[in-house]
């Protein structure tokens, strides 16, 4: 019995309590430093809307950067095609459509460059493959698990 009326004041200080510094936190009057310190970002900027027009997006799921950083490339899942900006936001080119042939996707979902730039490489995720892109050959076909297409 002693025990149950110790615990129920406990219940009635730690639950307001704890709320209260919840909302302290997600409201940002209050930081909670990370192991090496306090990290804060800032937003720098967006592009992009909902639509199939070039640099809109239904479903954006994978992002990627090359080596210089100049060059992203966005995996446009429900469009089924990649497209590639400068770190701007300026929409540069896009490449892909709906299907299962060399250059085609069903829902691409995730994406990577090499470190030479040159070699984007996407997970062609309802077609069970890997498609391999390089913008420094020009555009032909090879068997349905690497294709190697010029990049704008």
């Amino acid at each position: 019995m002693l025990a149950e009326s110790y615990e129920k004041r406990y219940r009635l200080i730690i639950l307001p309590l704890a709320i209260s510094i919840l909302a302290l936190v997600f409201s940002g009057f209050m930081k909670i430093p990370t192991l090496y310190g306090e990290e804060q970002y800032s937003f720098i900027t967006k592009w992009g809307d909902i639509g199939s027009e070039d640099g809109q997006f239904v479903q954006p799921f994978g992002v990627a950067v090359d080596s210089s950083g100049n060059n992203v490339y966005v995996a446009d899942s429900r469009n089924n095609r990649i497209q590639k900006f400068d770190s701007n936001g300026t929409f540069i080119t896009k490449w892909g459509n709906t299907g299962s042939e060399d250059g085609q996707f069903d829902s691409p979902l995730g994406l990577a460059v090499d470190s030479s730039g040159n070699n984007v490489y996407v997970a062609d995720t309802s077609n069970n493959r890997i498609q391999v892109f390089s913008s420094a050959t020009p555009s032909t076909s090879s068997s349905s698990t690497n294709t190697n297409s010029r990049l704008n």
